[in-house]
């Protein structure tokens, strides 16, 4: 069975909506609801993407991340660091949290 990294990276790549595990580990179950998903995927698809068209952010980045609880943190880090989208201020203006609220 693919880590769900592997299935991130996946749905990134392909532009398709995450499965249960890919949204339970990187999205938060708080979030699983049709108008903040694809704000997520979208976030996600900007971070993983190479550069100069997107951030070039290492999976593994991520994972460590999202096993340390702090993926809110690389999101707003990298976004600031890298520039600001559409998305992203969607991401701000609702307040999204990805962080797992149950570790």
């Amino acid at each position: 069975m693919p880590k769900t990294i592997d299935s991130l990276v996946n749905d990134c790549n392909m532009d398709t909506l995450p499965s249960m595990p890919v949204i339970a580990d990187y999205y938060g179950l708080q979030n699983f609801n049709e108008d903040d998903i694809p704000v997520i995927l979208g976030i996600y698809q900007k971070m993983l993407k190479p550069q100069p068209f997107g951030f070039g952010i290492d999976k593994n980045d991520i994972e460590k991340a999202f096993l340390e609880n702090k993926l809110d943190e690389l999101i707003h880090e990298a976004y600031k660091k890298n520039g600001i989208t559409g998305y992203y201020k969607i991401f701000c203006e609702r307040n999204i949290k990805v962080n797992n609220e149950y570790i």
